[in-house]
């Protein structure tokens, strides 16, 4: 009875993304039929019948033609670069590729920790807390030169439907200098200051074979992402791939795609990076093109019956419609705004005040003993070094695993001016005009895919030990 109940919903929820997609597809037809029938009633009725013919005004006719049409190119032609993002250009995660059909992990569920809560969040604590509970972690060691033995067995995939991943091996055994193990190192370590955890032997899946945990190159040569507990990045089980920070999975497209914000039927599919900021432009001037027409004809609509005039149908049912989208358009820019000033997508501010973010910070003094009778403090956080098996040419870099305060946001700028610049561009026309996309689209090279909030990254670093290599500036 249980499985038919769990098939049943399965079939449900597949039936309910198809819907989506389906309305999805049909909407922007909707859409261009709508505003081809607003224009006609504004342009053939209310401004060349009725103000240029009936009532010889020909300077307010102008006026009001020359403004509506400067509004409706702006407003069709960020939908359009919607649309066209979309379709085009959607902002898919490149799928990694493994040996064989036969390597790739079949696990049924996701990751607990999934960043719609913020990895290291509530719900993934939540888990934690659970296997900690049957498998007390192991103690905390802080070493100060990698261990000899990195490289351990790779996990076990998970059995198809369990909830819980695989055991897997702690990735910082006790380094074999006892003088740089912590001192707490008499049983199970207590919480951190920065909110990091010792490593529970259990987690959330992972890739089953050694061909899953090919493509880490470019997260282990940036100074911090965000990770799982054992300093990996986190993992698709239906992309098979490893989700870059700030991506999510879209159950209506079945992919992942880079930064998304939502699933949006009336522009035909998913707001997510190539399409943010023409979404943005495009919901800005749909409620300016909506306020205008909803003023112009209701101004007008008043002065006829006032003058005794027939009451057109066609009027009321534009200024109805009107005053629809208008509600629409400017509730979706006035949330949009809001996200943009606090540099999130609308997936990230879910659970804004309380999320909490697990980092890997790049510690480069890692490999340089410290002085005799340096003590290190229990309170820092757990240190591993990736990649666990390196391979050819690779280099295995230190990284201390910490957490972020509940709230804090590792991607909020300075300033709001530079949160709304990442979005719409730092030239005057970038705002305005939807022509070029976003610069949060250009991927960072060593620091990260997006700009850090730095000075929250100098908090956790300062707490956690990380100090810049001597001889090099800050």
């Amino acid at each position: 009875m249980g499985n038919g109940w769990l098939k049943a919903k399965e079939v449900g929820g597949q039936s309910k993304h198809a819907l989506n997609r389906w309305i999805s597809y049909t909407m922007p037809v909707i859409i261009a039929g709508l505003v081809g029938f607003a224009t006609w009633v504004f342009v053939a009725l209310v401004c060349v019948n009725h103000l240029l013919i009936r009532q010889e005004r020909k300077g307010t006719a102008i006026t009001l033609l020359v403004i509506y049409f400067l509004l409706f190119l702006l407003v069709s032609s960020a939908y359009l670069r919607v649309v066209w993002a979309v379709s085009i250009s959607p902002g898919f995660v490149t799928k990694q590729s493994t040996d064989s059909e036969n390597e790739k992990f079949l696990g049924s569920v996701e990751s607990c920790s999934d960043a719609e809560i913020g990895l290291g969040g509530v719900q993934a604590e939540g888990w934690r807390r659970g296997e900690e509970a049957v498998h007390p972690p192991e103690p905390m060691t802080i070493a100060g030169n990698p261990p000899e033995n990195v490289a351990e067995s790779l996990p076990d995939a998970p059995q198809s439907g369990s909830a819980k991943g695989a055991p897997r091996p702690t990735l910082s055994p006790a380094h074999p200098n006892p003088s740089l193990q912590s001192s707490a190192g008499h049983g199970p370590s207590p919480e951190n200051a920065l909110g990091s955890r010792p490593y529970s032997t259990y987690g959330p899946p992972r890739p089953q074979t050694s061909a899953g945990y090919q493509n880490l190159d470019e997260w282990f040569q940036r100074d911090a992402f965000v990770c799982e507990n054992d300093g990996l990045p986190r993992w698709c089980v239906h992309c098979q791939l490893w989700k870059p920070d700030r991506s999510h999975h879209c159950s209506e497209l079945q992919r992942c795609l880079w930064r998304m914000d939502h699933f949006c039927p009336w522009v035909g599919g998913v707001i997510a990076e190539p399409s943010y900021k023409f979404f943005y432009q495009m919901v800005f001037y749909g409620a300016l093109y909506c306020l205008f027409l909803i003023i112009s004809i209701a101004v007008i609509f008043r002065q006829q019956i006032s003058d005794g005039g027939n009451q057109d149908a066609r009027w009321a049912a534009c200024l109805a419609l009107a005053c629809v989208f208008g509600l629409f358009s400017g509730g979706m820019a006035s949330s949009t705004t809001q996200l943009v000033y606090r540099n999130v997508s609308t997936i990230e501010n879910l659970n804004y005040k309380t999320k909490v973010y697990q980092l890997a910070l790049h510690d480069p003094n890692a490999a340089q003993t410290p002085p005799p009778g340096q003590q290190i403090s229990a309170v820092m956080p757990t240190r591993v070094w990736l990649p666990r098996d390196p391979g050819p040419g690779q280099r295995q870099r230190c990284f201390a695993i910490v957490s972020t305060q509940p709230g804090d946001n590792p991607w909020k700028l300075a300033s709001t001016l530079e949160n709304f610049k990442e979005v719409l561009g730092y030239s005057f026309w970038d705002w305005w005009l939807p022509i070029k996309r976003s610069p949060f689209e250009a991927k960072k090279s060593g620091k990260g895919w997006y700009r850090w909030n730095e000075e929250l990254l100098a908090r956790l670093k300062q707490q956690a030990g990380i100090t810049q290599p001597s001889g090099r500036s800050s």
